[in-house]
């Protein structure tokens, strides 16, 4: 039997940077560690409990902030005193039902409140269009981890006015929580480029790559939170979700999930005999019917391509099965890609194992660049398409809002470091052999044919 593997804890966390760190950002505040005075007239009303809402609170009270929380917006809308408040903070769980909560808490405020939802993947188009004052909305986003709240994204609507912005950024400042401008699309710059990176993770796993190489590789490269326990912390029940989102709500054979279009990989199962019955929510049953003595060069070539979720049939097989298979959900759940116990390490299921059958060849410059690279490329399309400001944000992001190595820079000074022309090259590589998602997008083959950097790094 393999060995445990134990991941300590320490390393699932981001450090902080050091204190004579200089990050450029749209919003930051003075290396001094400790808030500053509330800079906001009348109290905070933050209606909701979402992980993001539960974080804000705790920086928010530090920071001396007069704060009221409410479990809902039908509590805060009982509350006489609300039209008193600077800023309403939506920070429900679910997205259903948002807009209309927001019409309600926008009649019962002032004229001069400000209006903040957490969002994650959806935008903050249609909540606006319910709204009689859209420009005194702004959005809020940031992973869901373990951890303080150091970073967010300030999500900029299409009609969200300046000084929305710009009070929205002095709280966060004298809450010492750093933060940048990004455009209203789904996903921000941070889940994004989170979710390619998790995602490669998965495929390698579907390859047949043992998760504690994977894991292992992510740490030894720098990365702060390896892909498999970073799915963890953001829920696999989520990204489920959304995979399901993505794929048209029951569109088996868009993803795989039922059939011969499943790579060989659905003969594999936690037992090595027997037949597997598991009942799927979302779309009935599940059928993985057990052949321990299949040969391991019988299976099929691995699918690199990935479908319009932006996962390979290798990623989706992974999180169906750990999903609905094995209904392994997560941290939160106590059991996800690892197992969670009271006061100890988080250790690697043992039952990983079953995705080792396939036993790609994969070699370690391989799964190290793949792993890294498809965060930068992904970081660029966000730059490219307009959805982060700079590569300056870009790469403050990366290293505070999911943590890439503090070390590259960030993820596009990860591309620098390397010489944009050597990175092109080897990301043409890579598209070759393992799929066009690591092709260079538009404004890469632009700067490698000047061979000029990005510059912004995160120093």
């Amino acid at each position: 039997m393999a060995a445990t593997v134990i991941i300590p804890v320490s390393t699932l966390k981001r450090p902080r940077p050091h204190p004579d760190t200089e990050m450029t950002t749209t919003h930051s505040h003075s290396a001094v560690d400790a808030p500053r005075a509330p800079v906001s007239d009348g109290f905070i009303a933050l209606a909701g409990d979402s992980p993001l809402g539960k974080r804000l609170h705790e920086a928010l009270s530090r920071a001396g902030t007069p704060i009221r929380s409410y479990s809902n917006a039908d509590a805060a809308l009982a509350d006489a005193a609300l039209d008193d408040a600077a800023f309403v903070i939506d920070a429900s769980t679910a997205a259903s039902g948002r807009a209309n909560a927001l019409h309600r808490l926008e009649h019962a405020i002032g004229p001069t409140a400000t209006i903040v939802s957490i969002v994650s993947d959806e935008t903050l188009g249609a909540l606006a269009l319910q709204l009689h004052a859209p420009a005194r909305l702004v959005g809020l986003s940031a992973l869901a981890l373990d951890e303080p709240l150091r970073f967010v994204e300030i999500v900029r609507g299409g009609s969200t006015s300046a000084e929305v912005l710009q009070k929205t950024g002095d709280l966060l400042d004298a809450c010492l929580v750093r933060a940048i401008t990004v455009a209203d699309a789904p996903g921000c710059h941070a889940a994004r480029v989170a979710r390619r990176y998790v995602n490669e993770g998965l495929a390698l796993l579907g390859e047949g790559i043992a998760a504690q190489a994977i894991e292992r590789t992510a740490l030894e490269a720098g990365m702060s939170n390896p892909p498999l326990a970073l799915l963890d912390l953001l829920s696999l029940e989520e990204a489920d979700r959304l995979l399901h989102a993505a794929a048209g709500g029951h569109s088996h054979d868009e993803h795989g999930h039922h059939g011969h279009q499943q790579p060989k990989h659905e003969h594999e199962h936690e037992h090595a005999h027997g037949h597997e019955h598991a009942h799927c929510p979302q779309h009935g049953h599940s059928h993985q019917h057990g052949h321990a003595n299949e040969p391991a060069g019988a299976h099929e070539r691995p699918d690199h391509e990935p479908r319009r979720h932006g996962m390979t049939t290798e990623a989706v097989y992974v999180l169906e099965k750990m999903a609905h298979g094995f209904s392994r959900m997560g941290r939160d759940a106590g059991r996800g890609f690892y197992d969670y116990e009271d006061g100890e390490a988080p250790e690697l299921w043992s039952g990983l194992r079953v995705f080792e059958r396939r036993r790609a060849a994969v070699s370690h410059d391989d799964l190290r660049d793949r792993l890294m690279f498809i965060q930068a490329i992904e970081s660029l399309r966000c730059l490219d398409e307009g959805v982060v400001a700079s590569a300056a944000d870009a790469n403050l992001c990366a290293v505070l809002g999911w943590g890439f190595p503090a070390s590259s820079g960030g993820a596009i000074a990860f591309i620098d470091r390397m010489g944009v022309r050597a990175f092109a090259e080897r990301a043409r590589d890579l598209a070759a052999r393992f799929g066009e998602r690591f092709e260079p997008p538009s404004l890469l083959i632009r700067h490698a044919e000047r061979d000029e950097p990005f510059g912004g790094a995160a120093k």
